[in-house]
């Protein structure tokens, strides 16, 4: 749906003055706006109406590494590639957050709903833990596998996520046992091995991995009824 021209001149404003022939880039039937790595050298500008509803209001907004305020709000971005980060702390060890990468076209105002749904460590307890693995803690290998598969506070790296989830289940952590099992099962981050994936998946319920125990017990009521 495109936004009336009414609302896209009054509530960008001063915002966009230097914007020409702005457009709601709403309708992904139009012809997109080319935006080129020469568009944005050559100056082009865009901007962002960056919506925030209930729980999201007043999350602060990054744009490619820098603080622009709580949203919600309207800014001039350059044209091209814009990394968007929101974010609402919940304690010192804990934040909410979305990062979102964006495709803004010269002169085009795109909406942007905020939604930071996800909870993610902040970068002082992702230390913790890694300290804490290095000296043998079993825990802190399982967490560390989840922040790497998962993309939280580090970038997603399989390989690394499968590796500390590896050393957690030698330790016998029944979740990290679970988690090594299903890296195994997907080769993902390590080569696919379907026969060891079932046996850690069996050592994982031995050692009171709670999901694992759910998923068998229930695989043994479908043959019970059969």
């Amino acid at each position: 749906m495109k936004y009336p021209s009414f609302l896209i001149s009054s509530a960008l404003g001063l915002c966009l003055s230097g914007v020409t022939g702005v457009q709601a880039q709403t309708d992904t039937t139009r012809k997109p706006t080319p935006t080129s790595k020469a568009a944005a050298a050559s100056g082009g500008k865009g901007a962002l109406r960056i919506v925030c509803e209930g729980e999201n209001a007043g999350a602060v907004i990054s744009i490619n590494g820098a603080v622009k305020g709580r949203c919600p709000f309207d800014v001039e971005v350059p044209a091209g590639k814009v990394l968007l980060r929101a974010v609402k702390p919940i304690n010192s060890e804990w934040e909410r957050s979305q990062e979102e990468e964006l495709t803004i076209g010269a002169g085009v105002a795109q909406k942007v709903d905020v939604n930071v749904g996800y909870r993610r460590p902040t970068t002082e307890p992702v230390r913790r833990w890694e300290a804490a693995a290095n000296a043998g803690d079993a825990e802190a290998m399982y967490l560390l596998g989840w922040v790497y598969k998962w993309g939280t506070t580090r970038t997603i790296d399989f390989i690394k996520a499968a590796s500390y989830f590896r050393r957690a289940a030698a330790a016998g952590h029944p979740a990290g046992t679970k988690e090594y099992g299903e890296a195994l099962g997907r080769g993902q981050g390590v080569a696919i091995n379907p026969e060891e994936a079932k046996q850690l998946r069996m050592t994982a319920a031995e050692l009171g991995d709670g999901d694992v125990q759910d998923v068998l017990h229930a695989e043994l009521l479908r043959k019970a009824v059969k």
